[in-house]
């Protein structure tokens, strides 16, 4: 039992730098998947976005009434997506002068009763308000070259000492 915790350990804690290296955490948008909805974009805190099938590419049509209940998603600074993630951020300047920010020009939204990280009431409201999906080419390797090296080394130093184990017995 000790040595199997003993490769465990050090397989968790590579795992555990992998999962903080593939985080961007800095980045505006951040990207969550969902068993039944997949992969959809949220802000830096996890919050849904959501896009207006009513709306054109960089222009929104959502005020007044629709803007309480679908705030535009607005960010300052520099816009940047999680690496891995292709596409842009950029902004389009509301009648009242805020920028919003649009993901491939897309405007994006926060839905108002989504009061918690991941919530997705918004889903398919009047079948014109839904999550944003990364592009589909965002499952592809990171730029980087794929899996680092080291957890590729680690899991396979993880699995001959299973092996050995079990082969003991």
């Amino acid at each position: 039992m000790k040595s199997i915790r003993l490769l465990v350990i050090p397989l968790l804690l590579l795992l555990a730098q992998a999962t903080v290296t593939f985080a961007a955490g800095d980045a505006t948008v951040q990207v969550k998947n969902d068993p039944k909805l997949g992969a959809f974009l949220t802000d830096s805190n996890g919050r849904t976005l959501y896009l207006f099938k009513k709306d054109t590419l960089n222009n929104s049509v959502c005020y007044d009434n629709c803007a309480k209940a679908w705030p535009p998603f607005t960010a300052s600074g520099d816009l940047t997506l999680p690496e891995g993630v292709p596409g842009t951020l950029g902004t389009i300047t509301r009648t009242d002068g805020t920028k919003q920010v649009t993901y491939n020009g897309i405007p994006l939204y926060y839905y108002a009763p989504d009061t918690n990280p991941g919530d997705v009431k918004g889903q398919g409201v009047g079948n014109v308000w839904f999550v944003v999906a990364p592009q589909t080419a965002a499952t592809k390797l990171p730029a980087t070259g794929g899996v680092p090296a080291g957890l590729v080394i680690l899991t396979g130093v993880a699995l001959a000492g299973a092996g050995a184990l079990l082969r003991r017995r």
